[in-house]
This record gives C-alpha cells, sequence and structure tokens, in this order.
C-alpha cells in the first residue's frame, strides 16, 4: 500500500500534539508520513522561548503548569522519558527527572484595590498540595472536586475541624473581636435567631427537618458539612440533589448576612466572604444550570450565551464578591478583562475552566526550571524529529486554497530563505539543555542572505517584514499530500493577508468563525532586578507566602496585572560569576489595539508598538510597584519603583534608568498568530470542531477551535492536537487510542 501523506502547517503546541498523536501508534511509518512547516527557526508558538545576551531567555510570555494539565503533562512525561531512552539529552542534562524541571507552588497571591481603606490588600489563596501525580490516573470525577471544595470552604470560613485552625476562620475573628478565649461560640450564638427565622420559611425537606429539630445542631455549619458529605450521593439520586441545592442556598443565605454585621473595613472578613461566597454560589450554579440530574450529564453551552458575571449575579452573587479578585482571576487569567470595557468572558467556558482546575494533582502551580521552550517544547520536537517527523523551517503558509470539490487540492507556500544544506538545526546546547536562539542561526543560511538578513535587521516572524520570501510553491493532493493540518491562529486565517481567505470568502461557517472568535494583543516584560526581596522591603511571611516560594499573582493593576518571580531561571542563563542578578520577573498583560492596525507594508509598526509598551511599563512601575517593593519607590514616585535598581544587560557603569529599561525584554504580541484567543459569551458556537472544517481532507487544531473547554491555555491546545490527529487516522480508516481529552464527568 503507498504510504499516505500528513502535511501540518505551523507548530505551536497544538500542532506539535498532533504530530505526537499521530507518531504514537506502532508502525506508523508504515501507513502514512508527516511533514511540518513552520516559519522561522523555532517551533513552539506562543510557548517558543529564545535566548539573548547573558543566554537570557526569552519567553512570549508567562507560561506555567497547573496541576490539572493531564494531557500537557503525559506529554510531557513522554518526551522526557523518550529522549532519556534514545540518548537524545545532553550527557550533562541538568534534569534528571520530569519533575527535576519543574517547581512546584501551592498558592497564587490575591491582589484586591479596597475601598474601605483606600489602598491595596492581599491574600495568598493557598490550595493544599497532594499526593496525585498529573499526567496520571486520567481526571477525577467533578463530584470529587466539589467534595474536596466544600470542605475547603468549611475551614475558610469556620476554622474547622481542630483548634489550631480554628482561629483561622470566622470564629477565630470573633474570639480576636470579642477578646473570647473558651467560651461558647459567638458564631452559634448569634446564629440561633436566624435559624429560628429560616425554620418558618424554609422548604420543608426531611434533611432540614432533622436539623432543625435538634438544638445542638443548629451551627450553620452543619448545613456546608451536611452537602459536603452528600455529593458522594449526588448521581443518580434526585432528592439528595434537591437537598443539597437546599442546603447550599440556605447556607450562603446565613454566610452573606452574618459577614454583613462585621465592620466594612475588616479586611479579613472581607477575604472570607469574597472567597467563600463565590465559592457557594458557583457550586450551587453548577449544580442547578449546568448538572442534569436526569441524565448525569454537564452541559455549559446552557450557560455560554451570558458573560460570567452577569451569570453570577443572576444566581444571587452580591456585588462585593462580583468586583472582587476572586473573580477577576478569571478575566485577568485569561486576558478578557479589558474586552468589552471591564471584560467579557462566556459563563459556561469559565465555569468549565474553573471546574477542571479545581481537579489539580500534586500541586496547583508547576513553574519551569528554565525557558519553557527549552524545557517543554524542545524535548517534544526532539523526540519528533527522532520518530521521523520531518520539520520544514523557515517555510511559510500563503495560502490553503478553496475547492469545489469538496477537498483540499492545493497549498501555496513560500520559502522565506535558502539554506547551505537541508535540514535545518535548530537547537544550540547552553549548560546542559538543547535551546532555541532568539534569531536564527545565520551560518546555516546562504552567505548572501544571511548578510542581508543581519544587516537590516530582519524578523522572519514579524507579520510586517520587509523581507521578501525567496520563492513561493504549490502542494498539491496527491502528490505533497492528503490529508492537512491546520495549526495557525484564527486570527491569521482572514483579512487581506489570511491564509484561508479563500476559504471564508467561500464558507459561510467559516465567515461566523473568523468574526466572532475573538482575540487580543499582549504584552509582556522580564526584569532583571539588582536587589533582592529584603532590600527592596518585601517580607514574603508577612504577605503569608511560605518559606521557599515566591510570589505569582494575576490580579493586581491592569496593564501588567500579572507578575511572578521566576528567579529558579536565573541558573540556566549565562551569567560571569558574582554578577548574576538577585531577582528575575516577568509582568504581562492584554494589551489594547490601536484605533487603527496598519497594513503589513507598515513595517515600523512592530516598533510603534514597542515603544508604547516601553512607556506603559515606565507609567505601571511608577506607579504600582511601590506597594510590593517600599524600598524601591523615590521622592518623586512615592507608590513607584526606581527604574535605577534594574539589571544592566551590557554592564554600562553609567547606565541612565531608562538605558536600564531598555535592556529589559519587552515584548508585544500583536502578530496575527501571537495573539491570544478570547473565550468572549457566544463565541463558543461559532468555533468549529477538529473535523468540521468542510472539506474532508483538512483538520483544524489549536485553542482557537472547539475542543471542549474553548480556552486559551496548553492544555486545551494539546487536547486540540490529540483530537486532530484522531481525526485524521479515522480519516485514513486507521484505529484509534483512547484518550481523555479533559471532559468533566460528574
Amino acid at each position: 500500500m503507498t504510504k499516505k501523506k500528513i502535511v501540518i502547517l505551523g507548530g505551536g503546541m497544538a500542532s506539535l500534539s498532533a504530530a505526537y498523536e499521530l507518531t504514537n501508534y506502532d508502525g506508523w511509518q508504515n501507513d502514512y508520513e508527516i511533514t511540518l512547516y513552520q516559519m522561522g527557526w523555532r517551533v513552539g508558538g506562543k510557548t517558543s522561548t529564545g535566548r539573548g545576551v547573558h543566554d537570557r531567555i526569552e519567553e512570549v510570555g508567562i507560561h506555567i503548569f497547573q496541576g490539572w494539565y493531564e494531557n500537557a503533562f503525559k506529554i510531557f512525561q513522554e518526551a522526557y522519558a523518550y529522549c532519556e531512552h534514545n540518548n537524545l539529552f545532553p550527557p550533562d542534562f541538568p534534569f534528571k527527572t520530569w519533575k527535576d524541571a519543574f517547581v512546584q507552588e501551592d498558592a497564587t497571591l490575591l491582589t484586591q484595590w479596597f475601598e474601605p481603606k483606600g489602598k491595596w490588600i492581599s491574600r495568598n489563596w493557598v490550595f493544599p498540595a497532594n499526593n496525585l501525580v498529573p499526567g496520571q490516573g486520567g481526571s477525577q470525577p467533578i463530584s470529587v472536586a466539589i467534595e474536596k471544595m466544600l470542605y475547603m470552604l468549611h475551614e475558610l470560613i469556620f476554622g474547622l475541624p481542630n483548634q489550631q485552625t480554628e482561629n483561622k476562620g470566622i470564629w477565630g475573628v470573633i474570639k480576636k473581636l470579642l477578646g473570647l478565649n473558651n467560651k461558647e461560640s459567638e458564631l452559634a450564638k448569634a446564629s440561633k435567631d436566624y435559624i429560628a427565622k429560616a425554620t418558618q420559611t424554609a422548604k420543608r425537606s426531611s434533611l432540614l427537618r432533622e436539623l432543625f429539630a435538634d438544638v445542638a445542631s443548629l451551627a450553620p455549619h452543619l448545613f456546608l458539612k451536611n452537602a459536603a458529605d452528600k455529593i458522594k450521593d449526588l448521581k443518580g439520586n434526585p432528592v439528595i440533589y434537591e437537598e443539597i441545592i437546599e442546603l447550599l442556598e440556605e447556607f450562603t443565605k446565613w454566610f452573606v448576612g452574618f459577614t454583613n454585621l462585621f465592620p466594612k473595613d475588616s479586611e479579613r472578613i472581607y477575604w472570607i466572604r469574597v472567597i467563600g461566597e463565590f465559592g457557594l454560589v458557583a457550586i450551587r450554579g453548577f449544580l442547578e444550570d449546568i448538572y442534569d440530574p436526569k441524565t448525569n450529564q454537564l452541559n455549559f453551552n446552557n450557560i455560554n450565551h451570558l458573560d460570567f458575571r452577569a451569570w453570577l449575579a443572576q444566581k444571587g452573587l452580591t456585588p462585593l464578591t462580583l468586583d472582587s479578585a476572586v473573580v477577576r482571576f478569571l478575566y485577568t487569567g485569561t486576558f478578557a478583562n479589558l474586552y468589552g470595557g471591564n471584560g467579557l468572558i462566556g459563563a459556561g467556558t469559565a465555569m468549565n475552566f474553573l471546574s477542571a482546575s479545581v481537579g489539580y494533582k500534586g500541586a496547583f502551580v508547576w513553574k519551569f526550571k528554565a525557558g519553557t521552550g527549552d524545557t517543554l517544547v524542545a524535548p517534544i520536537y526532539n523526540m519528533l524529529a527522532h520518530r521521523g517527523v520531518k520539520f520544514k523551517f523557515f517555510h511559510k503558509a500563503v495560502q490553503v486554497h478553496h475547492s469545489e470539490t469538496g477537498e483540499i487540492e492545493q497549498i501555496t507556500i513560500a520559502k522565506q530563505v535558502d539554506l547551505i544544506q537541508e535540514p535545518y538545526q535548530p537547537l544550540t546546547p547552553i549548560k546542559g539543555e538543547l535551546t532555541w536562539a532568539n534569531k536564527p542561526d545565520y551560518s546555516q543560511i546562504v552567505p548572501e542572505q544571511a548578510k542581508k538578513l543581519q544587516e537590516e535587521n530582519i524578523n522572519l516572524e514579524s507579520a510586517w517584514s520587509p523581507w521578501q520570501n525567496v520563492s513561493e510553491f504549490v502542494l498539491k493532493k496527491g502528490e505533497d499530500f492528503d490529508a492537512v493540518i491546520l495549526g495557525i491562529p484564527v486570527a491569521a486565517l482572514g483579512g487581506e493577508n489570511g491564509i484561508c481567505k479563500e476559504i471564508i470568502n467561500a464558507n459561510d461557517s467559516w465567515q461566523k468563525m473568523y468574526q466572532n472568535v475573538k482575540t487580543t494583543a499582549t504584552q509582556s516584560v522580564q526584569a532583571w532586578i539588582s536587589k533582592d526581596y529584603t532590600a527592596l522591603g518585601m517580607d514574603l511571611a508577612q504577605w503569608g507566602i511560605q518559606k521557599g516560594a515566591t510570589p505569582n499573582l494575576v490580579t493586581y493593576a491592569s496593564p501588567l496585572y500579572s507578575w511572578i518571580d521566576m528567579s529558579i531561571v536565573l541558573p540556566q542563563e549565562s551569567w560571569q560569576e558574582g554578577k548574576q542578578p538577585p531577582m528575575l520577573l516577568y509582568y504581562c498583560g492584554s494589551m489594547t489595539d490601536p484605533d487603527y492596525i496598519p497594513p503589513f507594508s507598515d513595517t515600523q509598526y512592530p516598533q510603534k508598538e514597542i515603544d508604547r509598551l516601553v512607556y506603559t511599563t515606565q507609567q505601571w512601575l511608577n506607579d504600582n510597584m511601590g506597594y510590593f517593593f517600599p524600598n524601591a519607590t523615590s521622592i518623586e514616585y512615592p507608590q513607584g519603583f526606581d527604574l535605577s535598581i534594574l539589571f544592566d544587560m551590557y554592564d554600562r557603569p553609567n547606565a541612565t534608568p531608562n538605558e536600564k529599561l531598555l535592556s529589559q525584554y519587552l515584548r508585544v504580541n500583536v502578530n496575527p498568530w501571537d495573539r491570544y484567543t478570547l473565550s468572549i459569551p457566544n463565541s463558543g458556537f461559532y468555533r468549529l470542531k477538529t473535523d468540521q472544517s468542510g472539506y474532508k481532507n483538512l483538520f483544524l487544531t489549536g485553542d482557537w477551535i472547539d475542543f471542549g473547554v474553548n480556552v486559551g491555555y496548553i492544555e486545551g491546545a494539546v487536547n486540540s492536537g490529540f483530537q486532530a490527529g484522531q481525526a485524521v487516522r479515522k480519516f485514513l480508516q486507521l484505529p484509534i487510542n483512547k484518550v481523555e481529552m479533559g471532559e468533566l464527568k460528574i
């Protein structure tokens, strides 16, 4: 039998995952061959990295794994095992096991502008570690996650069940306010009047009658505990379902009413209130609007026409909590906070994302010890290349042509440069890791072109590049491909230069997808700091950050609302002895588009956007970082950040603060393929599944398709890649592996 030919367009995580799935079958080489076409000199898409001066790691933005990224961990683990088994790692590779490539952290720092005191406040939100291993054992049922969350809320609110934690919840606050020691709980006393009134109006379920009958059981915490205890019996039991809903509803009423009795300027009560109320309302809303007790099925599309805040308000969430960092976390974490003014994200998508995250394994946050591209992408690339996938670097998709035959017949590809020898070798060893450069290896490009690229400082990854491709050629069905996987993001598909503009013009479903699946530009700053936390005046313990952990947060002031300490990667960079900066911080956030985005012929546009980011960064640091680093402020900027403490990358003794800022790594992600895919209300209905292109041999992959959760993150890209790989094998009438794709089950 003649082997089939599969072409993959684009080299992001979705495309790499599709190639992984296609090569994850014994004897696959007998059935087909795979060629991946990638613009520029590296793969990884939004997870790509480069190395700059001092071999500093330069990221597209902030990237971490979370403990519920089941398939992302799976492919990561497999790549490490494969590279180890086949001796693809250098002898001095720094990570002996896949776990060695991570630092686990169990908290995220919430920050909130607190009107009662006219200042920012914070809480380090801890997610208890567990012994589970992500990528192994499959996803947990959502009922297990809900049960865990209810017990966590119980402990947050009441500080039970032991004396040590009792002082952390509301009872602890009451004791402190009233000077109580071992007296009867004032919380229980204050609750009796409420519960007596509630008895008159509450629904008369047998469960509530039993609770109200016994005076000793009147403490409200039993409402919550009973709800948690009953979750495991939820499936297939409509009576239990109604009782849980009623318990949560009644407890939430009591909880909101009771916390309203406290002084409005109590920071501690504020955090207990907003975290507790959000959790209670979200869980009840999940059970009422997403879970069907008759079929035991989940349907997040039931509420995906609504914005998340609008849905929460419908479910009774109070304005205090609607405006809190707990809710804003879902908007900033998905770069949705600026779209439409105050941000928009589909309620179903937000709840799907949130529900999945509760099932994290090991730790909530897994930070890479080196660059994302080096730690994650390079081993996957090496595994795929060793398996036999052909990578064609410096090849840019120009047009996937429409055809009336119902199949893709032709694809136009542009060749950006001529290589001295094929194939291009993209990786360079640095400190035992195989790494990606921030520019092409010019020694592999024919000298005349290499010289011009360097002299004109050409960026081959930029849509606004003045570079003229050296040639174009056409791939033809039956000769060069039988099936095509399109892994290039949605923003690059349409418009004047869209690589699928012919398809969009000819296909109504593609038009609707392109018009309704929105994207946003993002901005990123990496700052190497010449002082440590002590010198800057930030006592991590006072911020609730455990010893050995560092800050990571996504809810601070816009636009650079997300920042994380990534000093753990400094040992993988190349610094002179005694001159390694003490600290490295990454910042990122969504970026509003200018009123007019110029055509690709305006080659100065990317630099103009960088200049805008430089100005934004100066202003933002001077307005905001004093909250964290009080010793970095100045007389002129009492809330700000003295730019002179930035580390000068070029070791200039007289470098000005502004020169130091310009020597940091600042990046704007404005290219169509770099823009982040949003999940605004209703947009999910216009996404196409991997096999819904309308062409028998064209399959879609990326976080912009309908892959399930439908939000932009690494796990989603991986799942969409697995789906594309399996769809191609079905098209070729080949068997497929059984792979979980992140579907939640009760």
